[in-house]
């Protein structure tokens, strides 16, 4: 099974790295310098999950005190073809946790705190409050035990 370690996320701006460090997703999430062209929806979204109260929380009802706890970070890519995009996935050693055909896919990752979460683009844009169009790089590549790749909307993976 492909075990997702990081989520990078590339731009000029390091603004973003004072704000994931301040929330506390360690070392799942980082960002590095890059000066690729991008506009527009990049076509993913990010969220961070805690089981505590912050921003949102996973729990129906919780009473107990908010915490800096990020339990699990969600970079829900939107792609072309949810299915295709899924089985490409499989085929690289990455489970499947849940599918709701070609609407959405979660993977397994009981040893990461690092879960994919595939979307139409469409939807994911929809969601992200986003027009879904935009051109250039996605800023973002997953770092995983399944070697560098690129999948079919374009998104690296690296080692």
């Amino acid at each position: 099974m492909a075990l997702i370690r990081s989520v990078i996320l590339d731009g000029p701006d390091f603004t973003a790295e004072a704000f994931y460090g301040v929330v506390g997703v360690g070392p799942h999430v980082r960002v590095r310098a890059s000066d690729a062209p991008a506009a527009g929806f990049r076509s993913f979204v990010l969220s961070l999950v805690a089981s505590r109260p912050k921003v949102a929380t996973s729990a129906k009802k919780d009473t107990d005190p908010a915490t800096r706890q990020i339990d699990d970070i969600v970079p829900l890519r939107g792609v072309a073809d949810v299915k295709a995009s899924k089985q490409f996935y499989v085929d690289r050693g990455l489970a499947v946790a849940k599918s709701f055909g070609s609407r959405y896919v979660e993977s397994a990752t009981p040893e990461s705190s690092v879960t994919l979460a595939l979307y139409g683009r469409r939807a994911a844009a929809k969601d992200a409050g986003a027009y879904p169009d935009g051109t250039g790089s996605h800023r973002i590549v997953i770092g995983s035990d399944a070697g560098p790749f690129t999948d079919p909307d374009g998104f690296a993976w690296e080692a």
